[in-house]
């Protein structure tokens, strides 16, 4: 990644801001990545991991979520099949998030 400074430093009147300022706005901050990374790897380096690091953690959590939804559908259908699949998925899905080793490394 590209050295930058952790934020720019912008004075209201250079952000050709519509109407009144808000009172006590002296300035903003915005954060770097947002306007110099490539899309491809500002949301990944948010979370602190690469691009590959969140390609894994996405597509393996995305399946698990598709999963979990037909689970749900077939349920809503035969409400003896599946009884606890959707649920079971869902808790799963959130211990993958609060254990993701990207997020832990922000904590």
């Amino acid at each position: 990644m590209a050295a930058c400074p952790d934020t720019f430093r912008f004075l209201p009147e250079q952000l050709n801001f519509p109407g009144p300022l808000p009172t006590g706005l002296l300035a903003v901050n915005l954060r770097c990545e947002s306007i110099m990374n490539n899309p491809f790897t500002a949301h990944p380096g948010s979370v602190n991991e690469t691009y590959a690091e969140h390609f894994a953690f996405a597509l393996k959590f995305g399946l698990k979520m598709t999963v979990g939804g037909l689970a749900a559908m077939v349920h809503a259908l035969f409400p003896f099949l599946f009884i606890t699949t959707a649920g079971g998925i869902n808790d799963e899905l959130q211990r993958m998030r609060q254990n993701s080793p990207g997020r832990k490394k922000l904590s």
